[in-house]
């Protein structure tokens, strides 16, 4: 199956300093075109601590098309941009979708430290 722009699925996602890789929410900003070209999906680290900084985009219900199942606190990590391969994820399917209006404003702030 493959991924959509604005899925939200668990994925192993390598961060900076750590040895281990964990088990992260990843919000896929790339388009179709780009994994059917290369096999990859371009996006952002998701994560449930709460510690806000200038990188966070902190995540509301009402910004999901549909809601996560847990309802914790959730928010971008707007500085963890990568590729991840389809191998890369736990789960075979998306387990929550953003709205679009709030991907692309996600997108733009990317963009801006970029």
């Amino acid at each position: 199956m493959t991924f959509q722009k604005g899925d939200i699925i668990y994925c192993y996602f390598p961060l900076p300093n750590q040895k281990e890789i964990k088990n992260h929410p990843f919000l896929v900003l790339s388009n179709e075109e780009l994994f059917d070209e290369h096999e990859i999906y371009i996006g952002i680290m998701l994560t449930h601590m709460n510690s806000i900084d200038e990188y966070t985009y902190e995540l509301t219900n009402d910004m999901f098309v549909t809601r996560p199942n847990d309802d914790k606190f959730m928010q971008a990590r707007l500085q963890f941009i990568t590729y991840l391969e389809q191998k890369s994820f736990s789960a075979p399917r998306p387990f929550c979708k953003l709205k679009n209006i709030f991907l692309e404003e996600i997108i733009r702030e990317v963009k801006k430290i970029i």
